[in-house]
Parts: structure tokens; sequence; C-alpha cells
């Protein structure tokens, strides 16, 4: 079992300062609880250390990690994870509307890619939801809606 910081493993932009630590490894062995530990931080990047120096993500990627610990009879179980830098993409597509003329009713569908997406829909009203119905009272009033990223 491995811990990181931050809390996230996943950002938008280079670099990414990461933290690992096995600290919670433990071991059922009788004759004697020392541990071997095995780091792959990604980028080529290896340590034996229980809490490897920080690793620095400086390109986009995923960078899978992985540890495995050994115990004292040759026992080791291996868990992964993956850090992940990557801009996100904003894309929505709006059903309910014709020929670009926004008719009263009309729902977005969210079809971005990466982190929490948050839409302002033009309306004064904002979300994060995949699939939003919007009752327009004045279409002559309606806004085109906008997509930001939360990231």
């Amino acid at each position: 079992m491995f811990e990181y910081q931050p809390n996230s493993s996943a950002a938008c932009l280079p670099p990414l300062v990461v933290s690992f630590s096995a600290g919670l490894s433990t071991s059922n062995s009788t004759t004697g609880g020392g541990l071997t530990y095995l780091w792959n931080l990604g980028g080529g990047n290896t340590s034996t250390a229980v809490n490897p120096p920080l690793n620095t993500y400086t390109t986009n990627g995923v960078y899978p990690i992985s540890l495995t610990v050994t115990d004292n009879n040759n026992c080791s179980a291996t868990t992964t994870t993956n850090v992940v830098i990557s801009a996100p993409v904003a894309s929505f597509f709006a059903v309910g509307a014709v020929n670009d003329t926004v008719c009263s009713i009309v729902t977005f569908r969210n079809n971005s890619t990466g982190v929490s997406p948050f839409y302002t829909y033009g309306d004064g009203t904002a979300g994060t939801d995949t699939v939003i119905t919007i009752r327009h009272r004045s279409i002559s009033g309606y806004v085109a809606g906008t997509i930001g990223n939360l990231c």
C-alpha cells in the first residue's frame, strides 16, 4: 500500500511534484518484519526507499507508478496507480438547436474529457452535470453558453 501527495495524482499542466510513501506497508511474516521496497515512479525513475525523494513530472502524459514490497520470506505484493498530466478538452453538444436556432428547451450533453467541467449556460444558470435540460423563457434573450474547467 502506498500514499502520495498531493491527494490527487492528476494535474492539467506540468510540472507536478509528487511525494510517495510506503510507510503503511506491513508483513505477516513470523520470522521478522524486514521489508524491501522497489518503486517504479514513471519516466525511468526508481527507488528502493520507504519514502522516495520528491518526483517531478515535467511533461504531459500518463506515468504508471508501481510499488513492490517484499518480506524476508521472499513473499511480495505489488500495487499500482497512474500519475496523469493532461489538459482537459472542453466540448458540449446542444440537443434542441435546429440550424443554429435555439429552441425553448435545450439539452446540453457533456462531451468533455479530463477533469470536472463547469458550464455557464447563458441564462444565469451554471453546473457540472453531464446532461442538463434548460427551458428558456425568451429565445431572443438567449446568450450562447460557455464552458470552462475547474482544473
